[in-house]
This record gives structure tokens, C-alpha cells and sequence, in this order.
């Protein structure tokens, strides 16, 4: 590693977090408050040597009870503090102790819909550390869902009047099946919508054929069959997977991604006229694979300091990905400062490199979808055989942002 390391000041969400996100993976994780002890931090600090450093919690990092400690130990990294924004005293007195500190606002929704998803929203306390954060390296980050689109020019604007240098949106990954109905991606990549919406015949026998074919049952039709056939050798031969269960469950979405992304080039253009970098993940799925914690050579500490490949797999929690519930178990190496952990994290960052090589391709796989995949439930294995598995991994995708 060496480079970059991602550290999580408390271990779960408890009075540590002083919010209640509707949308957060964590949030039924209520457990015992652990904060990371600051021998830990200097463990990690003294073995890993990082140029960079994100601080984050599953729950607020300024809460840590020697935070002014935290950044001393930090002085010679660069650090980047992402924080709710409601306690602005801390982020103040975090820019004024270390001299290389970027505050990164993780406001996640436009103060006009925020209320609903983030119970306990302070917004004077939100705009004070905006005030801070003025003309100094700063972002927000934000979600995009269904409720909160149409106030996204608010949070521009917002940004705008604080000197904010950088907008960062990302799609939200939904924790339950309610909760998916905020999704404004699309599992599908471009390419398998765009060829699949404008072949309805194909779509509307491909059932039926895949069905004969399969024998299930019968009787054939031959010129269906021949319309089926005929489909799937030109969708291999450009290199597409003929996942016509995944375009019924996600056509619609896909169609909305359209409209959308029209929005968001408007979005995109307001931003630039204001001097704002707007960095957005996908609405569609892309075909290629990529994980940027194993591409800037990144890992996550957790409070205990056991290393991680990435920052959502150093907890145990539950997502809803692909029509089905996908429940995510932790990956942990050992402590930081041991060679054996990371030499197991360099293993499995070797894996990463390689995605789609080394993973199974859940994101076209038909059977995927709706949880049909016996292997599919968790990140246990996949039917490749690789054990833990990446394979539905959003952010893989460029769905949603990592925290980085």
C-alpha cells in the first residue's frame, strides 16, 4: 500500500452519530461506541506511512474524544476530513491545527430535501461550517435520487455562494427493497439497453425461446426460435450478454437515466459557468469493471486498525442490489502493522486489478437478477470461486461513489 488509507474513527453507529440517515447502509448497526485508540493511529501511521489520508466514520469523525490529537499524529499526510457539517467548531478547529486538511461536506441531499432522509439536520450549523470551508480545498458530496434531482440546482447554487471548489454526486445504494424505489441508476449498461429497446420482437419471444431451448417446455415455434437464435449470435458476436431478465427488471430505469442525463449536462454547464468542478458517477452500468481503492493503491483502517481492501467491506451490513437482497460480510486482513495483512492486502489488490478477469460477471449474468443465483446472496463466493467476491460490487460499476 503506501500511498493512500482511508481510516474509520469509530467503529459503529451509536451516540458517535449524531444523525439519522434513512439511506445509510450502517444504519441498523447500533452497537457499543468504540472510537480508534490513539496508539492505534500511531501503529498504523508509523507502518503504513501514507501520503494521504481520508478520515470517516460510521458516524461522525470530528467526534472522536482526541480529535486534536488525531491530527497532530497526521501533520506530515495530507488529510481529508469528510464530515456531516453539524459541528462546525471541530471542522474550525481542524483547518487551523493541520496545514495540508481538506474538508469534504457530506451534505448527501439539498437542504430542501434533506429533512426527510436526515433526521436531526441542523441547517444554521451546516452553513456555518460552509462559511469555514470558504476558499479554503473544500467539496460536497451529494446523492441522486428520485426525491432530490430536482433540487440539485439548489445545492449548486449553495456551493456556489460558499466558494465550494467541487460537487460530487453519486447514486445512492438502496439498503431495502422501499428504498430502491430511489434509485436513479440503471443496472444495465448503454450498450444492452440501447440494443434491446429497439428489438421488441426479439424481446417479447425471448422468454418463450430461451424457455424451448432450455426444454422446460414446449411445443417450438420455429420462426420464434430461428428470431431468438438469430439475436443472441449477434449480441455475442458485439460482445453483449443476452440478459433479457435484467432489461425487463431495469428498462424503465434505463429509460429515466435518459431523461436524466440530459438534466445533468445542464447541471454539468451551470457548474463550469460558476467556476464548480461537478464530478458525477454513471447512470448506466459500465461493461468494464474497475475498483479506484485498488487503482490508487488505497486501503481501509477500521477503529480496531485491521486492514481492509476497500471502505464497505469493513463492516458487515446489507444492501438491495440487482431486485435482491445482498447482504455484504466484512473482509479484514489483521492489523495494518503486520506483514502478513498486508501482504494479503496486496494478494487481493492484485485481484482487483484484474475485475472482470477474476470475479464472476453478476452485472450480466441473467441469472443474477431478481437473486435467481444460488451463489448471489452474499460475498461469500461466487460461482467462479472466488472467495470473498466483488462480483455485484457497485462502485465497481461506477454507480456510486467511493469514499476516497
Amino acid at each position: 500500500m503506501g500511498r493512500w488509507i482511508c481510516l474509520n474513527l469509530n467503529i459503529e453507529i451509536s451516540s458517535s452519530c449524531n444523525l439519522n440517515c434513512l439511506y445509510c447502509p450502517r444504519r441498523n448497526a447500533f452497537g457499543l461506541e468504540q472510537f480508534m485508540p490513539l496508539g492505534v493511529l500511531e501503529r498504523v501511521v508509523r507502518a503504513v506511512e501514507p501520503e494521504r489520508v481520508v478520515l470517516i466514520g460510521l458516524g461522525e469523525p470530528t467526534l472522536h474524544p482526541r480529535f486534536r490529537e488525531v491530527l497532530e499524529v497526521l501533520r506530515d499526510s495530507q488529510v481529508v476530513l469528510q464530515t456531516n457539517g453539524t459541528f462546525p467548531e471541530r471542522v474550525r478547529m481542524a483547518v487551523e491545527v493541520h496545514p495540508d486538511l481538506e474538508v469534504a461536506l457530506s451534505l448527501d441531499l439539498p437542504p430542501s430535501v434533506a429533512g426527510r432522509f436526515r433526521i436531526g439536520l441542523e441547517p444554521g450549523r451546516i452553513e456555518e461550517t460552509m462559511r469555514i470551508m470558504s476558499r479554503r480545498r473544500s467539496s460536497i458530496s451529494a446523492l441522486m435520487m428520485r426525491s432530490s434531482m430536482e433540487a440539485l440546482p439548489e445545492l449548486l447554487s449553495l456551493a456556489a455562494s460558499y466558494d465550494i471548489e467541487s460537487l460530487d454526486l453519486s447514486g445512492m445504494v438502496p439498503i431495502t427493497e422501499e428504498l430502491d424505489e430511489e434509485r436513479v441508476f440503471t443496472f444495465l449498461s448503454r450498450r444492452l439497453f440501447e440494443y434491446l429497446e429497439g428489438r421488441s420482437e426479439l424481446v417479447e419471444i425471448a422468454y418463450r425461446a430461451a424457455r424451448i431451448v432450455l426444454d422446460s417446455w414446449g411445443p417450438v415455434d420455429s420462426n420464434e426460435l430461428r428470431v431468438y437464435e438469430a439475436g443472441v449470435r449477434e449480441m455475442e458476436a458485439q460482445g453483449l450478454t443476452p440478459n433479457f431478465a435484467l432489461y425487463e427488471m431495469e428498462a424503465h430505469r434505463a429509460r429515466e437515466a435518459l431523461r436524466r442525463e440530459k438534466y445533468l449536462r445542464i447541471l454539468e454547464e451551470e457548474a463550469s459557468s460558476l467556476g464548480i468542478r461537478l464530478k458525477r458517477t454513471s447512470l448506466f452500468a459500465q461493461e468494464a469493471r474497475r475498483c479506484p481503492y485498488a487503482e490508487t493503491e488505497t486501503g481501509a483502517v477500521s477503529a480496531t486498525g485491521e486492514l481492509s481492501p476497500c471502505y464497505d467491506l469493513l463492516h458487515d451490513h446489507t444492501y438491495y442490489l440487482f431486485g435482491h437482497e445482498k447482504r455484504i460480510k466484512a473482509v479484514r486482513f489483521g492489523p495494518a502493522w503486520e506483514r502478513a495483512s498486508m501482504e494479503s492486502y496486496q494478494a487481493y489488490r492484485e485481484k482487483l486489478l484484474e475485475f472482470d478477469r477474476n470475479f464472476a460477471p453478476c452485472h450480466t449474468c441473467p441469472f443474477a437478477a431478481r437473486g435467481a443465483c444460488f451463489f448471489v446472496p452474499d460475498n461469500g463466493v461466487d460461482c467462479e470461486g472466488a472467495s470473498p467476491t466483488c462480483s455485484e460490487c457497485p462502485f465497481a460499476l461506477d454507480l456510486v461513489s467511493c469514499s476516497l
